[in-house]
């Protein structure tokens, strides 16, 4: 008997022998339902895959199709004995993970194996095969799934074959078939044999197997692989030479590898033909009483780091194996960027600033050449008109409930091929307000928490790295900035109050950073994605130094607000450009060091480029579309266009204030890009990127620090020590002072734009002066509503009043 099978093996084909070209992968689940571990675990490793035990089929298996030429429903066939055979029904349809098998695809044949009860009547006796004889429920279905890749020209009706053995009159038409899928050319077989094993003694089943295959598939080269329920030593001889298996030492001949609880080496591969080139690895990782055994080329990648005791078989030189494409085990490569605004590409719609003054006439047209929503422009300057869709810059994400505004140009869109990574897999999920809330586990702006976006992206391809901007939102940018244009208009300085305020916020920012972090990776490592690097990326100063401001303060002068758009009083703006900014950062480069990831801090990225900054200016009328503003002459931040939308001298969303125009944001996607490829060895750092005035965005400079230099504390004092300055809580810049104690104040640069005493005894006697004093105090939102130019024109009337009251300025 032994002998004839041998020879049944090998009949019938040339015995050349043959390379392998696929990674065939089996695995018996022990009964249960371990799809959720197929998943995760092996598809990434196989091209075909053969599934014992497999009760249920998949949750999410995609199947309208019975094979119903291939189910034996209406087989009529019987034993010796009368008894009827086993009856399956064979369904076919596509199934890939949902969780983290990273988009790996294909096709699942699923034959399940029908309750006991529905195979018919008549007969006696009992069953040979323990598993038919005891369950009349639940029995052992089988599946084989086939890689897309592989499987282009795959075709239902000519590539499946189910082979049962007639042989000894029936005896095993009521155990398990053999479930086949033809792939160019070749046969794979996944293998159940009956659980009948006697020690050493090869399964009987199995052998009868082997012999139907070879009388099925004639002439054709196959390969069966699965649970033989037999040793596998005792079934290479002297049943046939053609068995493979993982061994102890790595060799042939060596000890087989136990693969079941029992003690076994139970899982194998046959062939009816010499296999070379053909390493042979045993799974340490299952949730079943089976190993997993992997068949595959002796070159090719092993996806997990699960797989043991590789065994190779006839190796093939180096030189004549094929390269194995990166994708082997993941899916295609990619970056994405996660967080807030500062990412997202708020602000993206514009290119530089239009002058301010003119901007209520400007924002019918193109503002100047800035506006890149603008299309269809007609005239010219101020008399310019223009379509306008922000969609052409922020996509689905420029107008609704959402509004998340991520623009075309976004820092993780403008970094280029660095990667050799394709703009569509540069994913952009972070959205405009979004918190560390946000990220990690609400809801936001109709969409789903970021790290839940991320999961789904890592499941189809492989993260290289996540560019992650948060906490401004946090720590409330948006109220920051709305309190001090409040100020500004109110001339009571936002930081007086809100110093304690940030200050302990930034003292919790650490916290809720470091836990972002924990999800981030956790979620990248329930895709199996553990190598995938984070850059946490801080914020750039968006105020110059008072000192570097073009618009200095004096009295009654809006020239900020309506020339420059920039209406922040002088201690507000060195409080933002010397504690609020620089704090954050710290925090964030705390949380970056504990968290082990790369700290990116481009503070200094907008140098010279600032809002109002002396070095950069705003586009004019000889700018237009065509003719639109140089980066490098521009500033790189979008001004502050008022309190609301329906002022005269807005544009655009409100929402876009005080963030990375187009121009910024492929500063900070320069930034990014130096960072990568600075960190091709390493995954964590602390880097700082720094613009200078005259330069364009690519022409930022990343620069790693080191440690030892205390850059981890990048500003003159941590959070929960005293701030730089203080204030005298007698200070009081609403009420009206004399010169002389205007001269006194304890911080000049706080008080300079304090209503003198000679100001408001001249209004006693204007009540249009009175009216704009009265809204100053009164914490005004809004100016006067009496003209389109009130502010220019109070202005203007103010210092005649005072120049009449005082003509020698003191």
């Amino acid at each position: 008997m032994l002998a004839s099978l041998a020879t049944t093996l090998t009949a019938g084909r040339a015995q050349a022998a043959t390379n392998v070209d696929l990674r065939a992968v089996t695995f018996n689940s022990q009964g249960g339902n371990k799809w959720g571990f197929v998943g995760s675990d092996l598809l990434k490793d196989a091209d075909v895959l053969a599934l014992q035990e497999v009760n249920t089929p998949p949750v999410d298996f995609v199947s309208d199709e019975e094979l119903t030429w291939l189910s034996n429903t209406g087989d009529t066939s019987t034993t010796s004995s009368g008894l009827p055979s086993l009856k399956y029904k064979v369904y076919y349809g596509k199934w890939a993970s949902s969780k983290r098998s990273r988009g790996i695809g294909g096709k699942l044949i699923y034959v399940s194996i029908l309750d006991k009860g529905l195979w018919g009547l008549g007969g006696s006796g009992d069953d040979e095969d323990p598993d038919t004889q005891k369950n009349t429920h639940a029995q052992k279905s089988m599946a084989v799934w086939v890689k897309d890749a592989v499987a282009e020209k795959f075709n239902s009706r000519q590539d499946i074959k189910i082979v049962t053995p007639h042989s000894d009159n029936n005896r095993w038409i009521r155990s398990r078939p053999a479930v086949g899928v033809r792939i160019d050319g070749t046969w794979y077989f996944d293998i159940h044999a009956a659980s009948i094993r006697s020690g050493s003694t090869p399964n009987p089943h199995a052998k009868a197997l082997m012999t139907a295959i070879s009388e099925a598939v004639p002439n054709e080269p196959w390969r069966a692989l699965g649970d033989f329920n037999s040793d596998a030593t005792s079934f290479r001889s002297p049943v046939t030479a053609h068995t493979y298996y993982a061994t102890r030492n790595g060799k042939p001949d060596g000890e087989a590898v136990t693969t079941q609880q029992s003690g076994y080496p139970l899982d194998f591969m046959v062939a009816n033909d010499e296999l070379t080139d053909l390493a042979v690895s045993v799974s340490s990782g299952s949730e079943s009483d089976h190993r997993p055994l992997r068949f595959a080329p002796s070159s090719a990648r092993e996806c997990s780091s699960d797989w043991t005791n590789k065994t190779l078989y006839t190796a093939a030189p180096l030189a004549g194996r094929a390269a194995e494409s990166a994708e082997a085990c993941v899916g295609p490569d990619a970056v994405v960027s996660m967080g807030d605004s500062y990412i997202s590409g708020e602000g993206g719609r514009w290119q530089g600033n239009g002058a301010v003054e003119l901007s209520y006439r400007s924002r019918q047209g193109s503002a100047f050449g800035t506006d890149r929503a603008a299309f269809n422009c007609t005239g010219s300057g101020k008399d310019e008109v223009c379509d306008h869709d922000p969609k052409r810059v922020y996509g689905e994400t420029a107008s609704g409930n959402e509004m998340c505004h991520r623009s075309d140009l976004a820092p993780i869109k403008s970094i280029g091929d660095i990667l050799g990574i394709p703009a569509e897999r540069r994913f952009n999920i972070a959205c405009s307000g979004a918190t560390t809330a946000d990220v990690t586990d609400n809801p936001f702006k109709g969409e789903e928490p970021q790290v839940k976006q991320l999961a789904k992206i890592a499941s189809q391809h492989n993260v290289k790295y996540v560019v992650l901007s948060i906490g401004g939102n946090d720590l409330g940018f948006s109220e920051i900035g709305y309190n001090c244009v409040v100020g500004y208009i109110g001339n009571k300085p936002c930081s007086t109050k809100g110093r304690a305020d940030i200050a302990e916020k930034t003292r919790g920012i650490q916290e809720k950073i470091g836990n972002t972090i924990e999800k981030i990776r956790t979620t990248l490592k329930d895709a199996g994605q553990e190598n995938s690097k984070v850059i946490l990326e801080g914020y750039p100063n968006p105020f110059p130094s008072v000192d570097n401001n073009r618009y200095p303060t004096t009295p009654l002068s809006w020239a900020r607000m309506m020339s420059g758009g920039c209406p922040v009083l002088d201690p507000d703006i060195d409080w933002l450009h010397d504690e609020v900014v620089p704090g954050l950062n710290w925090a964030l480069a705390q949380a970056a060091k504990e968290q082990k990831v790369i700290f990116l801090n481009p503070q200094g990225a907008f140098t010279g480029h600032e809002l109002c900054s002396k070095s950069a200016s705003q586009a004019t009328d000889l700018n237009s579309p065509r003719n639109p503003p140089k980066a490098e002459n521009s500033e790189w931040i979008r001004w502050i266009p008022g309190l609301a939308e329906w002022l005269p001298y807005s544009q655009g969303d409100k929402q876009e204030s005080i963030h990375p125009n187009s121009f910024g944001q492929q500063a900070l996607a320069a930034c990014v890009k130096q960072t990568i490829i600075n960190t091709s060895t390493q995954s964590e750092g602390y880097f700082t990127c720094s613009g200078s005035a005259g330069a364009t965005p690519d022409q930022v400079r990343v620069t790693e620090e080191l440690e030892e230099t205390d850059t981890y504390q990048p500003w003159g004092y941590e959070p929960d020590q005293q701030p730089l300055t203080q204030e005298r809580d007698e200070f009081d810049p609403y009420q009206p002072w004399s010169y002389e104690e205007w001269s006194q104040a304890p911080n000049t640069r706080l008080s300079n734009s304090a209503p003198p005493k000679a100001l408001t005894d001249a209004a006693k006697d204007n009540p249009e002066l009175a009216a704009m004093l009265n809204a100053l105090r009164e914490n005004s939102s809004g100016p006067p509503a009496s003209s389109e130019d009130s502010y220019e024109t109070a202005e203007r009337r103010a210092r005649e009043l005072l120049d009449a009251e005082d003509p020698g300025g003191e």
